[in-house]
């Protein structure tokens, strides 16, 4: 429901005439005209006055409710899109790395946990539970990869 479609029903609903409501807010009739039909929007001043004359705010937060839900969506499916190329890509680099690389000491004593922890650092700024739930992936994923390049060697 758009503010225009608001504004008309909510006066209909409380039996006032366009002119009523002008009136009340200090603007023309035609100006309330120019709202209902989508031609203009009212200024924050206005949109005030109608919120006490008309009780708006109902309808506003329903409209702000639905709105926020599909942005929210549209943020959360960016965020997977960026999670998975932030995590994946340099998770893919550092298994190719590792695997070419796996029997020399220095990378596997040194290079490795040395990025390991520079990576908990970047993690340690995140929140709480989500620095948890990474150290756990990694961890994991680190053991899956030590456990599988110890099975090829053999």
């Amino acid at each position: 429901m758009t503010i225009g479609e608001a504004i008309r029903s909510r006066r209909i609903k409380l039996g006032l005439t366009q002119q009523q409501l002008a009136d009340e807010i200090f603007v023309t009739r035609q100006t309330i005209s120019k709202w209902e039909l989508g031609k203009s929007v009212p200024d924050p001043i206005s949109l005030e006055l109608l919120d006490k004359v008309l009780n708006l705010t109902e309808v506003f937060n329903k409209n702000i409710k639905k709105g926020a839900n599909k942005n929210m969506r549209i943020i959360t499916n960016f965020i997977y899109v960026v999670l998975f190329g932030v995590l994946f890509l340099p998770f893919r680099v550092l298994w190719v790395q590792t695997k070419q690389n796996w029997k020399k000491p220095l990378f596997r004593f040194l290079i490795i946990p040395l990025v390991g922890i520079l990576y908990l650092f970047y993690l340690h700024s995140l929140k709480d539970a989500v620095f948890y739930l990474f150290v756990a992936f990694s961890v994991s994923i680190y053991f899956i990869t030590a456990r599988y390049f110890q099975e090829e060697e053999v």
